[in-house]
């Protein structure tokens, strides 16, 4: 009995390690959520997979986060390859991103600004 509950704990946990390093693959962004929300959707995956024993790389969850930014983000993924290796880590690009959803946010139109050159008639 106990080495049937084990094959089926560890059955099931190769199929949860498996699921974990597909779902980096499969987020988007949300639109009405920030952009730390969305790094800590990759985050909470990342920190599953290292209690399961199989850390995800720092590299390839960063790769996984520049992959998954919306259109409005091209840029920083450009100025992203100019930085040295060394300052590629997880906190440098969630406070970078965090700058970058604030530049973004300042060019958005609001509903006020779209009515304000409106003729009426």
């Amino acid at each position: 009995m106990w080495m049937k509950l084990q094959t089926q704990y560890v059955a099931r946990a190769d199929d949860l390690e498996h699921t974990y390093h597909q779902q980096p693959c499969d987020i988007k962004h949300d639109p009405g959520k920030d952009i730390r929300f969305h790094i800590n959707k990759f985050c909470n995956i990342a920190n599953k997979l290292k209690e399961m024993g199989s850390p995800l790389p720092a590299n390839l969850l960063i790769s996984k986060i520049i992959c998954s930014l919306p259109e409005p983000y091209k840029e920083f993924r450009a100025r992203w390859r100019d930085v040295p290796t060394p300052e590629k880590t997880i906190d440098n690009m969630t406070m970078r991103l965090i700058g970058e959803e604030e530049i973004i946010a300042c060019y958005k139109p609001t509903s006020s600004n779209n009515n304000a050159f409106q003729a009426s008639g």
